[in-house]
């Protein structure tokens, strides 16, 4: 009788917990709670091409520096390299879409290559209505320290 006293009481204890199960599981699901807004986005609208707005395609860049760079086209969340330039060195890249212009036009990045690189300045390349637009980097253009423009084309 102890042996199958224990075995009622296990059965006991089981279909307890199952008919909890069942009355849980029928229970209504509270609704999905409300995706928090984030408010307004930092990032510009695309630029769309249409029949009567040409948009760029390529950016001819031009290094008039002494240092290899790398240049990378802005794109709000991340970055998008467009090319490395040697000394003295000119690259005509295609242009990812969709182009964000942001209040001052392209921002362009460009940071050295080699052992001391370092962040080397934000450009404004202005979104006009040519096939390929044009970035000239300049030794006088190069961001000081305290991420300050140092010469008069650097934004």
């Amino acid at each position: 009788m102890l042996a199958t006293g224990r075995w009622v009481r296990r059965g006991s204890f089981v279909l307890g917990f199952g008919v909890l199960g069942l009355v849980g599981g029928c229970r209504a699901t509270p609704p999905p709670s409300p995706t928090p807004r984030l408010g307004a986005s930092p990032c510009p609208a695309p630029a769309v091409r249409t029949a009567d707005r040409i948009l760029p395609r390529r950016i001819r860049l031009v290094n008039e520096t002494p240092d290899t760079v790398d240049v990378w086209i802005d794109r709000c969340f991340h970055h998008t390299r467009l090319a490395t330039l040697p000394p003295d060195g000119v690259a005509q890249p295609r242009l990812p879409e969709p182009l964000l212009p942001f209040e001052e036009g392209l921002r362009i990045h460009t940071h050295t290559v080699g052992d001391d690189a370092r962040y080397f300045g934000r450009f404004a390349v202005d979104l006009d209505p040519v096939p390929v637009l044009e970035l000239v980097i300049r030794p006088d253009d190069r961001i000081a320290g305290g991420g300050r423009p140092a010469g008069p084309g650097a934004r």
